[in-house]
């Protein structure tokens, strides 16, 4: 962290890191992103207290290990989100996507990787924040990491389809803010989203091509919904940092 912080103050940036996770929510992070379309069912009923009803054999399977975690608690046949701990409100709305990244990172060879961190910045007499998801190093790279829950299907809607492609390409833009920014020649930057982006039935066409080429054209490594599972995850970061798997 301390190297971070100093690689990050020659840029005119002040680090503050946040709270990490506990070790043990690692592989709960992994089963999220694993089932994420059955999570993405339940997920925004988490963002209230009142009681909820599975809804699929599924959902049960995936409440009941949330309530055994300590996430939910059961009550009778409905769940209801715990409260009393906002690190674990935190993580159930989204937290676990970037302790997820950051795992990865780490394991794919970063020697640290920080979720859930605030840069103060100052330019001449402006000053400000921005709240990056993760922030990793590898040597002296830095790596910064946009991740955003999303709904995992693809909405083919005409309205639907048209809010989607302009938050995603909102989000790609964002990214590449951060590097504009605090990046320097060699930094990397990762947009991890939980939509299904790739249709493997029609020869795993993108759903969105413009986004991957605005992505490409700006340097932003794109992760979609296809690749969260912990191996392909992995595999997504070793290759940014330019490991061999």
């Amino acid at each position: 962290m301390n190297r971070i912080a100093h690689l990050l103050e020659q840029r005119g940036a002040s680090l503050d890191p946040g709270e990490p996770c506990p070790p043990h929510w690692a592989n709960l992070a992994r089963m999220l992103a694993s089932r994420y379309p059955v999570f993405d069912g339940i997920r925004p009923r988490l963002g209230y207290t009142e009681p909820f009803a599975a809804e699929s054999p599924q959902e049960r399977q995936l409440c009941e290990t949330l309530a055994q975690s300590g996430f939910l608690t059961r009550e009778r046949q409905s769940y209801y989100r715990r409260s009393d701990d906002s690190r674990k409100v935190r993580f159930l709305t989204g937290g676990w996507l970037e302790h997820l990244a950051a795992l990865a990172l780490e394991e794919a060879g970063a020697e640290a990787a920080l979720p859930s961190t605030v840069l103060y910045w100052k330019v001449d007499e402006y000053d400000g924040k921005n709240e990056v998801d993760v922030i990793a190093r590898r040597g002296n790279r830095l790596i910064f990491v946009s991740c955003k829950c999303l709904r995992a299907a693809f909405d083919d809607s005409q309205n639907g389809a048209a809010r989607l492609r302009t938050k995603l390409m909102q989000y790609v833009l964002e990214a590449d803010d951060l590097a504009d920014h605090f990046g320097r020649p060699g930094d990397a930057v990762v947009l991890v989203v939980t939509t299904d982006l790739i249709d493997e039935i029609n020869g795993d066409r993108s759903r969105y091509p413009a986004l991957f080429g605005k992505a490409r054209a700006l340097d932003v490594e794109l992760i979609s919904l296809e690749h969260l599972s912990w191996g392909r995850l992995l595999a997504r970061m070793k290759a940014l940092l330019g490991e061999r798997s």
